[in-house]
């Protein structure tokens, strides 16, 4: 697959016959059920019951609906009451349901005929698994769903709840997003969003993979897990130990035609999934919010090699809203996922830089307090012991954005990184050590005056450390113990050439302070204020200080920040380490071109895109082949940062229609980390090639 997957509606075969309500069913919907799977069927699913459409069971005016491929009775209420049902799911037998009050908080379980109704717990229900040792079917539930913070993680013995034990208590779940895999090892979940990957539930340990939402992972033992893409279209597929991933389009379903789909969830056999679609109400903005009459539920069937849907049913046929699919087939349970598709899943956790100490950067992880290598990457700290697996995080703030390879692209913003600041001066407060190091590239044109590149900064008050540029030549700032200090010397460190990459390196210990560039030594310097015992824990951010005044324009990765102070041959042994790592980057084409607006995507109010704070939205320009000989065509999609930070760039989202256009492109399949971003393109030609704008946002907040 050559294009965003967005953009590659792949042509599903689809098995259609008329499905509606009730006992008025045309005969044909569950052979169409049984012609996808093969064998006996059953879906269940949410369906409005209001004159409001509910997809993510708010309120309390919804039915619990399945349908049966063999007991032609066709879509049918499984219970009479009107309430509120949520995240209904199949056991491991399909002879019972097990579904979550949201209003009150409660987990229940009845029987596929509508008997045996009985309150489970209290909590969310997330998951079921059946243990085939024991025979026990497990049912996962977090204490709040709804809220950011979904914790503990605990499960229960569906059929003697008293019995429990504790799953999860690391980092938060978000939205009780929680799969488990076939074996009970591994659970594919957000923590948090947007942040999604593996929870170790052996160890227990967290291991983050990309960005996305709704995680689903096999039902075998495969650990192949997918995560959401931004645009609301598809999935992307990952292998576990493995930073590779693989679109699979799911909007190209008869009915949905390449718009927005929701509720993506694994059958209990690996080959089939279902999904709620289309959602089309509304403008540009997230459309599951509104749900809508059109909403079906949709079958799917992975093609052999999981690269695509190669044959959809539509299951719901009615003029009301469903969501919340789960589907269960009868011997999905002895189904698996080929190894050519899903190596076996390593054991016991995924292949780490910390299990090959000194080979792969970091290199020695001892004192290590932050990493962050890029948005794509896991950026984990080693579990502390009694203590789970830290996550490093960095959000972008102002015009702070990802560039390629997920790196931080700052001018007009920073980046924050929530709790690391305070964690790493308690750390250094006790070792009276600090070291960092990051690859840093300047951006082309000086600064005018003095620009943050990194600092330990509240914004109240002078920061304890700054690194910063004015001229081509790299400061430190120490505040010390003076807090009343303003005006603080600097500390020159070495030249830093514009638009290069340069691998900068500092220890600080008893006083002394030690810079390097590209792994060796550049100077000496000794101050009273290097001494991190007496600094004050405040936050760490990547670029400008919450006051303004000080933009640094450029990228920055490769970010390790320690307790320790490092030594010169360490620091060498770090720089040639990644630069091993930048060594396997493949390279992009970038084209500078003229090109006339033909039509542009609307970008909506920002506040209608929560919780999404940044969206680029795709326009159409006409372009004169004989500029750009390689780009062979004369029309082609564009996708522009229209929103940032929760705010929108009218500079560039009302951009006129007819006016011609100074572009600086690259291809989009290039730019994996825009794959989980919100991508507005309704109603455009998805044949065009597709390109990212990356060129500098000339736009004032």
């Amino acid at each position: 697959m050559t294009r965003f997957m967005t953009r590659t509606f792949g042509p599903g075969i689809a098995l259609l016959a008329p499905i509606g309500c009730g006992p008025a069913d045309p005969p044909g919907a569950p052979d169409a059920l049984r012609a996808l799977t093969g064998a006996h069927t059953r879906v269940v699913w949410v369906q409005d019951a209001g004159p409001d459409s509910d997809p993510l069971s708010e309120r309390s005016e919804l039915r619990l609906v399945g349908l049966d491929s063999d007991d032609r009775r066709g879509e049918r209420a499984l219970l009479p009451e009107v309430s509120n049902y949520t995240k209904p799911m199949l056991t491991a037998d399909g002879a019972r349901v097990v579904y979550s009050d949201r209003l009150d908080r409660s987990v229940w379980v009845v029987d596929w005929e509508g008997s045996g109704r009985r309150k489970v717990c209290e909590g969310f229900a997330v998951d079921l698994w059946r243990d085939a040792a024991s025979g026990i079917e497990w049912v996962y539930t977090v204490e709040r769903f709804g809220d950011q913070e979904t914790l503990p993680c605990r499960r229960r013995d569906l059929d003697d709840p008293a019995r429990s034990e504790l799953v999860w208590e690391g980092i938060e779940i978000t939205w009780g997003w929680l799969s488990v895999s076939g074996d009970g090892q591994r659970a594919a979940a957000t923590c948090r969003w947007p942040d999604t990957g593996l929870l170790d539930l052996s160890e227990p340990r967290w291991h983050r993979y990309r960005l996305g939402c709704w995680p689903d992972i096999a039902p075998d033992g495969s650990h192949l897990f997918w995560a959401f893409d931004g645009p609301h279209r598809g999935i992307h597929l990952l292998r576990e130990g493995s930073r590779d991933s693989w679109p699979v389009d799911l909007s190209g379903a008869p009915g949905v035609e390449g718009l927005e789909i929701y509720h993506p969830r694994w059958s209990n056999h690996v080959r089939h999934l279902a999904i709620s679609a289309p959602y089309t109400l509304g403008d540009d903005e997230i459309k599951l919010f509104k749900g809508g009459p059109q909403v079906e539920i949709y079958l799917g069937r992975f093609a052999p090699a999981y690269d695509r849907i190669e044959t959809w049913a539509r299951v719901s046929r009615n003029d009301l809203g469903d969501f919340w699919p789960d589907v269960w087939v009868a011997g999905g349970a002895s189904a698996r996922i080929p190894a050519r598709v899903a190596a076996p899943a390593p054991d016991p956790a995924p292949r780490d830089a910390a299990r090959e100490p000194g080979t792969r950067w970091p290199g020695d992880r001892s004192g290590l307090e932050f990493i962050w290598r890029g948005s794509l990457a896991a950026n984990q700290l080693d579990a502390l012991p009694g203590e789970p697996r830290r996550s490093c995080r960095v959000e972008p703030e102002g015009r702070a954005r990802w560039g390629r390879f997920g790196v931080m692209v700052l001018g007009g913003g920073s980046c924050l990184a929530p709790g690391a600041g305070e964690r790493l001066v308690t750390a250094s407060r006790r070792s009276g050590e600090l070291a960092i190091e990051a690859l840093v590239t300047p951006g082309p044109r000086p600064h005018e005056g003095a620009a943050t590149l990194l600092a330990l900064s509240d914004g109240a008050a002078a920061a304890p450390l700054r690194l910063l540029q004015e001229q081509g030549v790299l400061y430190l700032e120490l505040q010390g113990a003076a807090p009343e200090a303003r005006d603080l010397p600097r500390i020159r460190l070495f030249d830093l050439p514009a638009a290069r990459q340069t691998h900068l390196a500092l220890s600080i210990s008893a006083g002394e302070i030690r810079a390097f560039r590209d792994g060796s030594p550049q100077s000496v310097a000794t101050s009273a204020a290097a001494d991190p015992r007496s600094w004050t824990p405040v936050p760490l951010r990547f670029g400008d200080l919450p006051g303004g005044g000080s933009d640094w324009a450029g990228s920055i990765e490769g970010v390790a920040i320690y307790s320790r102070a490092l030594g010169e041959s360490e620091i060498a042994w770090q720089h040639d380490l990644y630069s091993s790592h930048l060594y396997r980057r493949k390279g992009t084409a970038r084209y500078q071109l003229r090109g006339r607006l033909l039509r542009r995507s609307s970008t909506p109010d920002p506040g209608t895109l929560a919780p999404y704070r940044r969206a680029l939205a795709v326009f159409v320009y006409q372009v004169d082949p004989a500029d750009q000989p390689q780009l062979d065509a004369e029309r082609i999609l564009v996708a522009h940062w229209t929103i940032l930070d929760g705010r929108r760039l009218p500079e560039l989202a009302d951009r006129t229609t007819g006016t011609l256009y100074e572009l600086e492109i690259e291809p989009f399949d290039d730019h994996r980390e825009l794959s989980s971003e919100r991508i507005l393109m309704e109603g455009l030609d998805p044949s065009l090639p597709l390109f990212c704008d990356v060129g500098e946002l000339q736009v004032d907040f």
